[in-house]
C-alpha cells in the first residue's frame, strides 16, 4: 500500500516542477520573485551542471575476453565525443579519444560485439555464439573551457572566526551583552551566480539607538557569531532593521493562507518585515525565547500591528 500512495505523488511532485519551468520565466536580477532559479528550470536542487568537452579517459580496468570492443558515451545533454578500445590478449589496455560539446556527466560503457559485430549486431553473448568480454571500465576528463552551471570549488568557506562578535561585558555586569540587529542585504553565494537578496544578522555598536547606527562589521552570511561561555549569561538586546512598509516585503511569493500570514485581528494585515530571534539549544527563558507570537516590526514602521501578543520587556533590561 505504502508503494501504491508513493506513485500518485511522486506524479503531483514532478508534475509541479515541470509546471513550474513552463510558467515562469528564468530570473534575471530585475524580474521581481515570481520567476524560476537563475538556470530557467524547474528543480531548484537540480540546476544545471558545467558544461565542457571531452578531453581524455582513464581507464580503470581492464577486464577481459574482449574481440570487438566499441565504446559508447551516453550523457544527458553532450555530444559528438568519439573513443577507441585497445584490446590486448582480450584485456582493455587503453581508451582513447575526445571531442564532443556540452557534457556535463558523461558514462562510458566498453561493449564487446563480438568478431564482425556491430552494436545493432552483435555477434557475441546470443544463443550459439561465443561469450562477450566484459569487466572493463573507464571515466572520462572534461575539459574547458566550461559554460553555464555552477562550478565546483571555487569559493573558500567562511572563516567563522572572523565573524565573532565583540562581547560588552561593562553593560550587565557577570554578562556578555550583545546589539544585533536584522538587515537586509545582498551577497554573491556563488561566483558562478549574481548576488542574492538576503535577510541576516548584524552587530550593532554597544548603546545604539536607532537603525542608522553603522554596524561594526558589514553584513554577510553566517555572521556575526556569538562564543557563549558555560556557566555565563548571554544577552542580546534585538532590532528589527529592515525596511518598512511594503519596501519589507519578502522576495518571494507569500502563501498568506497559513495561521499567522495574512490578516490579524480587527482584519488588519501581518506586514511581512516581521522578526524574532528563536534560540535552539540553550537555557533560555520563555520571554526570551523568541516564539511566534514575539515578533515585532521595524522601528517607525506605520503598520497598525506593532508587536506580536506575547512581546514584553524582559525585566532588567527595560531600558536598553
Amino acid at each position: 500500500m505504502k508503494k501504491l500512495l508513493c506513485i500518485p505523488l511522486l506524479l503531483m511532485l514532478s508534475g509541479l516542477a515541470f509546471g513550474q519551468g513552463i510558467n515562469l520565466p528564468a530570473c534575471n536580477g530585475n524580474n521581481g520573485p515570481n520567476c524560476t532559479d537563475y538556470f530557467g528550470v524547474g528543480n531548484y536542487a537540480n540546476s544545471p551542471l558545467p558544461a565542457g568537452t571531452i578531453t581524455g579517459f582513464t581507464l580503470i580496468a581492464g577486464g577481459s575476453g574482449y574481440v570487438n570492443p566499441l565504446v559508447v558515451i551516453t550523457d544527458p545533454t553532450g555530444s559528438s565525443a568519439t573513443a577507441t578500445a585497445t584490446a590486448m590478449a582480450g584485456v582493455i589496455t587503453a581508451v582513447t579519444g575526445s571531442g564532443g560539446s556540452n557534457y556535463i556527466l558523461p558514462q562510458v560503457t566498453i561493449v564487446d560485439v563480438g568478431a564482425g559485430g556491430t552494436l545493432a549486431s552483435p555477434l557475441c553473448g546470443g544463443a550459439g555464439q561465443p561469450v562477450c568480454g566484459a569487466g572493463a571500465m573507464a571515466v572520462t576528463v572534461l575539459g574547458g573551457p566550461f559554460t553555464g552551471g555552477i562550478l565546483k570549488f571555487q569559493d573558500p568557506l567562511k572563516d567563522l572566526k572572523t565573524a565573532i562578535a565583540t562581547a560588552d561585558t561593562a553593560k550587565f555586569p557577570g554578562s556578555d551583552y550583545y546589539e544585533v540587529a536584522l538587515v537586509e542585504y545582498t551577497q554573491k553565494m556563488h561566483s558562478s551566480l549574481p548576488a542574492t537578496a538576503l535577510r541576516g544578522y548584524v552587530q550593532l555598536p554597544s548603546g545604539s539607538t536607532t537603525c542608522s547606527a553603522p554596524p561594526v562589521a558589514a553584513p554577510t552570511y553566517l555572521g556575526p557569531v556569538i562564543l557563549a561561555q558555560k556557566n555565563r549569561a548571554v544577552r542580546v538586546k534585538f532590532s528589527n532593521c529592515l525596511p518598512a512598509g511594503a519596501l519589507g516585503n519578502l522576495p518571494i511569493p507569500v502563501d498568506t493562507t497559513y495561521m499567522g500570514a495574512g490578516m490579524g485581528p480587527g482584519g488588519q494585515p501581518y506586514t511581512q518585515n516581521r522578526a524574532t530571534l528563536h534560540l535552539h539549544g540553550g537555557a533560555t527563558p520563555w520571554i526570551s525565547d523568541g516564539t511566534p507570537h514575539q515578533w515585532t516590526v521595524p522601528v517607525g514602521d506605520g503598520a497598525a500591528l506593532q508587536t506580536g501578543d506575547s512581546v514584553g520587556y524582559v525585566p532588567d533590561m527595560f531600558f536598553v
